[in-house]
């Protein structure tokens, strides 16, 4: 396990119980703390309560979309590395315009637990 600066706290927001659970298993192994929302209306509410050092977010959300979080997270902190979750097969289109520049890094479903956390590692540095 690799432990990254005490207090690094995650926010993990998906709409998928299951992918949310298996995101927060393995980021706490990974030495993390995990806030999760299951919505982007919870996720905006778990960001006034406590700002993330890093956002995991879906794009497709009940309530306000994974872009509308991540604006929102943009405009009210805009330093916090933003891990951007899609079932989208054309990676090209997820990369175009200025708001999708501002994001760190897209992950496409499935994906791996582990290349989450190791992002967040790269992102949030030691």
């Amino acid at each position: 396990m690799n432990d990254p600066s005490p207090g690094r706290c995650v926010l993990v927001v998906d709409d998928d119980p299951d992918i949310a659970q298996m995101l927060r298993t393995r980021l706490v192994h990974e030495g993390f703390e995990v806030m999760l929302a299951s919505s982007g209306t919870e996720a905006v509410e778990r960001m006034a309560d406590r700002v993330p050092d890093a956002l995991v977010i879906d794009i497709n959300l009940p309530g306000l979309s994974g872009h509308q979080v991540a604006f929102t997270m943009r405009e009210m902190h805009p330093a916090v590395p933003i891990v951007m979750i899609t079932a989208s097969h054309d990676p090209g289109a997820q990369k175009t315009g200025q708001f999708y520049a501002s994001i760190n890094a897209f992950l496409r479903k499935p994906f791996d637990p582990g290349e989450v956390a190791q992002r967040l590692r790269d992102l949030l540095g030691p």
